[in-house]
């Protein structure tokens, strides 16, 4: 029989922090590469190693465009929100976006289907969360693969392709909490499934950590 996981998700960027300096100074692109990239949490289980990949991308506004604040490069990016329970209209106002998609890929996902994504947030930071329908970044894994391990830091930079139309899993509900945002998958991520990208506009950037639940 299956077993069901859920991940304690959170964005695994060491030097979180540094977005303040970042942001400050002219940047290439909206999105900023030395903190996109993917993470990859492992842990074991009696006789199973259970692992998937989290993709993240942190965006600015530089380089955005109308219909796409924050320049994903996805024309009608921001009308894709959909907003999570409790949240207001997606908050074009703040400097960054966070952006997330869970890939079912560990060495045991036909075994491990994942129901529930957790990552830490500071709610007093939070402007508005959900998610972005139909939306994927283009590869499973952003960048270099981390490693299934635990824990696993991230692999950065890479350069993030986000697609629209594509067939991903959508969370049935996003909740705030006070310490994370939780997604809810009605339809749990099977072996090789991905979810639609999740993320949050935030007022500053912190310092956080991933690990599985």
């Amino acid at each position: 029989m299956a077993k069901r996981r859920g991940w304690n998700r959170a964005a695994p960027l060491a030097a979180f922090a540094a977005l303040v300096v970042l942001a400050a100074a002219p940047a290439q692109a909206a999105f900023i590469g030395s903190f996109t990239g993917n993470t990859q949490p492992f842990h074991t289980t009696p006789g199973a190693g259970v692992g998937g990949t989290i993709n993240f991308a942190v965006y600015n506004t530089t380089g955005g465009s109308a219909g796409d604040t924050y320049g994903t490069g996805l024309a009608g990016f921001d009308a894709l929100f959909t907003a999570g329970s409790g949240s207001g209209a997606f908050n074009t106002a703040s400097p960054f976006l966070y952006v997330f998609q869970t890939v079912n890929n560990g060495p045991s996902a036909g075994s491990f289907p994942i129901s529930t994504q957790t990552t830490a947030v500071n709610p007093a930071t939070v402007t508005s969360f959900g998610s972005f329908t139909g939306t994927s970044f283009s590869v499973p894994v952003l960048g270099v693969p981390a490693g299934f391990t635990d824990p696993s830091g991230p692999s950065v930079p890479a350069v993030p392709v986000v697609l629209g139309g594509q067939a991903a899993i959508a969370p049935a509900a996003i909740l705030l909490g006070s310490t994370s945002l939780r997604a809810l998958f009605s339809l749990e991520l099977t072996s090789g499934q991905k979810s639609t990208l999740t993320g949050t506009p935030p007022w500053a950037p912190r310092r956080c950590s991933s690990a599985p639940a």
